[in-house]
């Protein structure tokens, strides 16, 4: 596994994966729970995540 990418095996499983910090999991799963989405805006800390804007309404015809 290369560093700072995580196997889908290992998000599978449901557990925690070993060195990624526990912000960084919750968003993951936040993301797996969206399913389809938008994210508009990320923002990050020290190097974690704190916050995240998603994109409420959005109407595209064409």
């Amino acid at each position: 596994m290369e560093y700072g990418k995580i196997s889908d095996s290992v998000l599978n499983r449901g557990d925690e994966p070993k060195g990624l910090h526990p912000a960084w999991w919750r968003l993951i799963a936040y993301c797996r729970r969206l399913r389809h989405g938008e994210l508009a805006k990320v923002q990050v800390q020290d190097g974690l995540p704190v916050a995240v804007e998603c994109v409420k309404e959005r109407v595209k015809f064409t």
